[in-house]
């Protein structure tokens, strides 16, 4: 897109944004939204100190968050989502960590 006659915005529409956060908190964390409702505390705050508890990288799990397909760089319909390199000492705030890097990287 064109800011100016010197500037530039590169960028690319994505289909997997908030709705990743959604089914995260539905799916992942139901037993934690129901107590966080019960408190009084939004879920969504819930979801990111439970990711807080992993250094960024997620311990080298990467989340491909194509739930949805994907629009950029190339419009696929069948895209799908998946998490790579998931071992049996990854926990689920690591699956958290790397669903949010995923979305925002």
């Amino acid at each position: 897109y064109v800011l100016d006659e010197d500037h530039y915005v590169i960028g690319g529409p994505v289909n997997n944004g908030g709705v990743i956060l959604r089914w995260l908190r539905d799916e992942i964390l139901a037993s934690e939204v129901e107590t966080a409702k019960r408190l009084g505390v939004d879920p969504y705050d819930v979801l990111t100190q439970i990711a807080s508890r992993v250094k960024p990288g997620a311990e080298g799990l990467i989340f491909h968050p194509y739930l949805a397909g994907e629009r950029a760089p190339l419009w696929n319909a069948d895209a799908r989502g998946s998490f790579f390199g998931l071992t049996l000492s990854h926990k689920k705030e690591h699956m958290i960590r790397a669903a949010l890097e995923g979305v925002l990287y």
